[in-house]
């Protein structure tokens, strides 16, 4: 009889082993947040500035091009800014009540839509691109899934997902044992790119990214070549 009964409740056990063990993106999105301050720490940040360095390589690893940008999100005032050196020149890119605004040496330039359009992509991304995983957990489409999988040796939450009127296509890793966001990968222009997460630094009680690379890979994320170096740095 007890043999009989062992061979019943252990299907049941490992399919309750199996239930127990499975996660939604919401909540892989949620621990990350908390590993990396909560959402509490993120929400009280009223001010939100950094310096960003890109340098980019081509596939042989020789540099093609180094931007250095200054980011500045006044969350009360409702103003964003950009600043950066283009050709010897100042500019200064503004979006408040008042629009969107670029200078070149302190003088007002007029802006095409394709400027504006791009000039927009630009503010939004270096909020968006920076300020993780809180953004994405407030902004994960309603088509996310999410298994498990290895990225660099680590165990992970791999999070997928495509964007409304987006052909590029995500996928987000966060360490299953921290949350810890550690990296991600997108289909753009008929190629992956792989972008990791190298180093930190502590931004008024959070966990941000200090060092990003970005590389080219395969679609089993085999890296092919570096494509970029990202340094970030803040002094709040």
């Amino acid at each position: 009889m007890r043999a009989i009964l062992g061979i019943i409740l252990l299907p049941l056990l490992f399919i309750s082993c199996q239930k127990a063990s499975v996660t939604t993106p919401e909540e892989v999105l949620q621990k990350a947040v908390k590993a990396h301050g909560g959402e509490a720490a993120f929400e009280a940040v009223k001010l939100f500035s950094f310096d960003k360095k890109t340098s980019s390589f081509d596939s042989l690893g020789e540099p093609k091009k180094t931007v250095e940008q200054s980011f500045e999100y006044d969350f009360k005032k409702g103003t964003w800014a950009v600043g950066w050196k283009e050709n010897n020149q100042k500019h200064q890119l503004t979006r408040d009540a008042l629009g969107l605004s670029l200078r070149v040496n302190d003088t007002l330039k007029t802006l095409s839509e394709p400027d504006k359009k791009g000039f927009e992509s630009l503010l939004n991304g270096g909020l968006f691109v920076y300020w993780q995983p809180y953004k994405l957990s407030r902004e994960l489409p309603k088509n996310a899934t999410v298994s498990p999988d290895t990225l660099m040796n680590t165990p992970v939450w791999a999070v997928s997902f495509q964007f409304p009127n987006s052909s590029d296509q995500w996928v987000w890793y966060f360490d299953q044992n921290s949350g810890v966001f550690l990296g991600n990968r997108v289909w753009h222009n008929n190629r992956y790119s792989l972008i990791l997460n190298q180093s930190w630094l502590a931004y008024q009680g959070l966990k941000l990214p200090q060092e990003r690379v970005s590389y080219r890979v395969n679609t089993a994320n085999e890296i092919l070549y570096k494509q970029a170096d990202y340094v970030y740095s803040s002094e709040k």
